[in-house]
C-alpha cells in the first residue's frame, strides 16, 4: 500500500518532476502513468504537505547571491506559454510545467482528489512502459479512494490561490461519487462512508460557479461541521445556495460558516439580500442547533440602516445562532 505513504497526514511529499532529456527513459514526468497515480493519491493529503521542487536552480546576481528563495522557483504555464495569471481563468494547465518566472508556494500547481472515473480519463493520456499496467493502476486508485474516504475528516486548500472553480467542481464530483457508493449497500463491500467534517477553501480563487455546486453536493454530507469560503471570490449566489440547502434539510451538522473578507460579496450584496442572512439564522434556530455565521467585512454593500437593522434582528436568535457582520 504505497499509496498510504503518499496520502498520509504524517508524511510530507516532495515532488521532483525533472527528467533529463538524455536519460534512458526520456518520457516527461507528467506524461508517465505511475507518477500520475502517485501524484493523484497526494490529492487527499493536506496541500501544505506537498512541495513541488524547482526544475532549475535559482539564478544568482553579480554578487553571487540567490535572487529568489528555494520555494519560489517554479512556474506553471498553459500550452500557450502564458503564466497562470495570464490565462482566462487564472489557472494553469495541470500537466504543463515550465521553468520560468518565480512563483511562491501558494501559487503551486493544484491537483484536487479525483473521482475514479475522472482519474481513468486522465490516465488514458499517460504512457506506461508496460501497457498492461494502466488497468491495474485504475483498480488500485479506486481501491485507494474507497479505503481512504472514510478516514478523511478535513479537506483544505486554504491560501492556495490557484485553486479554481474547475478544482471545486472536481472536488464536488468526488464527493458525489462517494455519496453514491455509500448508498449502494449491495455493492459497498468496503463500507465506504464520506466522513468529511471540515472543508476549508479560504484564500482560493473560487467564485459562485464552483462554490454553489460544492455547497449543493455537501448538503448531503451529514457530518459536515464547518465550511470556510473566507477571502474567496464568492458572492450572493453562494449565500443563497447555502440557505436553499439548509431549507431542504441539508447540512444537518453544520455549526460554523465563514465568509469573511469576501470582496465580491461585499460589493454585490444589496439591501434586499439581507433577508438571506435573517432566513438562514431562522432556519438554523428552527433545527434546535447552534451555529456561527461569520460575514465580517463582506456586507459593505448593505446600507448603514439595513446593516444596523440586521444586527438588531439577529440578536433574537441568540444564543442558538451567532451572526457576525
Amino acid at each position: 500500500q504505497l499509496d498510504t505513504l503518499y496520502s498520509s497526514i504524517h508524511t510530507r511529499v516532495v515532488r521532483s518532476a525533472g527528467v533529463p532529456p538524455d536519460s534512458i527513459n526520456p518520457i516527461p514526468y507528467d506524461q508517465r502513468g505511475w507518477p500520475c497515480f502517485e501524484k493523484c493519491v497526494t490529492g487527499f493529503k493536506p496541500s501544505r504537505l506537498v512541495l513541488q521542487l524547482p526544475l532549475t536552480l535559482p539564478e544568482r546576481d553579480q554578487a553571487g547571491k540567490q535572487q529568489a528563495s528555494f520555494e519560489t522557483q517554479i512556474d506553471y504555464v498553459s500550452p500557450s506559454s502564458k503564466t497562470a495569471s495570464e490565462t482566462p481563468d487564472g489557472n494553469a494547465d495541470r500537466d504543463t510545467v515550465k521553468p520560468t518566472t518565480a512563483f511562491g508556494l501558494s501559487r503551486q500547481q493544484i491537483l484536487p482528489p479525483l473521482a475514479p472515473e475522472e482519474f481513468g480519463l486522465l490516465l488514458h493520456s499517460k504512457k506506461f512502459t508496460n501497457g498492461a499496467d494502466a488497468e491495474m493502476v485504475k483498480i488500485l486508485y479506486r481501491q485507494f479512494v474507497h479505503r481512504t474516504a472514510s478516514s478523511v475528516r478535513r479537506v483544505s486548500f486554504a491560501s492556495r490561490s490557484c485553486f479554481s472553480d474547475e478544482d471545486a467542481v472536481c472536488l464536488s464530483r468526488l464527493f458525489k461519487y462517494l455519496l453514491n457508493v455509500s448508498k449502494e449497500k449491495e455493492t459497498n463491500e468496503e463500507g465506504v462512508i464520506l466522513s468529511v467534517e471540515q472543508v476549508d477553501l479560504s484564500g482560493t480563487s473560487v467564485t459562485d460557479r464552483g462554490a454553489v455546486q460544492l455547497v449543493e453536493t455537501l448538503a448531503l454530507v451529514e457530518g459536515l461541521r464547518e465550511l470556510n469560503f473566507g477571502r474567496t471570490e464568492i458572492s450572493v449566489g453562494t449565500l443563497s445556495a447555502l440557505l436553499q440547502s439548509i431549507q431542504a434539510g441539508g447540512l444537518p451538522s453544520l455549526v460554523r460558516i465563514v465568509f469573511i473578507h469576501c470582496k465580491i460579496l461585499s460589493q454585490e450584496i444589496r439591501d434586499e439580500d439581507a433577508s438571506l442572512i435573517l432566513d438562514l439564522a431562522k432556519e438554523v434556530e428552527g433545527r434546535g442547533r447552534t451555529m456561527v455565521l461569520n460575514l465580517q467585512f463582506s456586507t459593505e454593500g448593505l446600507s448603514a440602516n439595513v446593516r444596523s437593522q440586521v444586527r438588531r434582528e439577529v440578536k433574537r436568535f441568540l444564543p442558538a445562532v451567532s451572526v457576525r457582520l
